[in-house]
């Protein structure tokens, strides 16, 4: 009889351990853009994305997927498989690549502006994937910033 009372409690207790909710992660900015190469009218640039784990869990970041838009315009897509692990109530950084189409903005006063270190105002949108106790979560990104050279 009292096997059958453990067999009834033990997965009632489960689950009620489970009923906590979790937030995604949570996208910060963009830090330490650097140019690697112009060629074509692509820039090439490196930079960080910076997130921030609300959970007192670690996820998984599998995919980021985000448009850049300078003066309305689209000029870069980053999409970027991961298999990291994010530690809980922490920021983390993910290396991007990016190429950012500048024809679109006027190709040789653009790069001069990105030479000269001219300050150009940016739009981020697009998500992230990450798992959560085996649950894929997509995090909304939008986020405006000011895209400078170093």
């Amino acid at each position: 009889m009292n096997k059958y009372i453990i067999l009834t409690v033990l997965p009632l207790l489960g689950l009620a351990g489970c009923n906590k909710s979790y937030e995604p992660p949570i996208f910060k900015n963009i830090e330490n853009v650097q140019l690697s190469k112009v060629k074509d009218g692509i820039v090439n640039m490196k930079a960080d994305a910076i997130l921030y784990n609300p959970n007192d869990i670690k996820v998984k970041l599998r995919e980021v997927d985000i448009e850049v838009f300078i003066k309305g315009k689209k000029v870069a897509i980053m999409k970027e498989n991961y298999s990291l692990k994010v530690l809980p109530l922490a920021n983390f950084s993910l290396p991007m690549n990016i190429g950012l189409d500048i024809s679109e903005l006027g190709l040789l006063n653009s790069i001069l502006g990105f030479i000269q270190g001219k300050e150009f105002k940016a739009h981020y949108v697009g998500k992230a994937k990450v798992i959560m106790h085996g649950v894929p979560v997509s995090i909304p990104i939008d986020h405006h910033d000011v895209l400078k050279l170093r």
